[in-house]
């Protein structure tokens, strides 16, 4: 499963799987753990459901209760925005979707300068 997950976000393909008994498709963009140490997946739902009939947003997943997980052909634009490249949910990141232009703003320091 989390090859899978790896080849999805660098890969930018959409992936299927069933969470909570909810069928889901997501644009992965952020595979780590949390302090816990908990395994997640956050990913931008585009179709599907939840318990809360909500259908298309920015969702976390508890990767040991997702199921039947498949990556599928169609590939996504790439980060969406306002995908951060960091996450405080996050401790450890393992792989995580990238954008050119995000990773330049996110090197600037806080007076708007490039880093060195």
């Amino acid at each position: 499963m989390y090859l899978l997950i790896f080849q999805a976000i660098e890969g930018q393909q959409l992936m299927q799987f069933l969470y909570e008994g909810y069928s889901r498709i997501i644009e992965p963009h952020m595979y780590g753990s949390d302090a816990a140490g908990v395994d997640l997946l956050c990913g931008f739902q585009i179709a599907g459901a939840d318990e809360f009939r909500k259908h298309t947003g920015w969702h976390k997943y508890e990767v040991s209760k997702i199921e039947h997980l498949e990556c599928l052909p169609t590939k996504y634009p790439g980060p969406r925005h306002p995908y951060r490249l960091y996450s405080r949910t996050f401790k450890r990141i393992y792989c995580q979707a990238t954008n050119p232009h995000l990773e330049r703003l996110h090197a600037r320091n806080p007076n708007g300068e490039a880093s060195a």
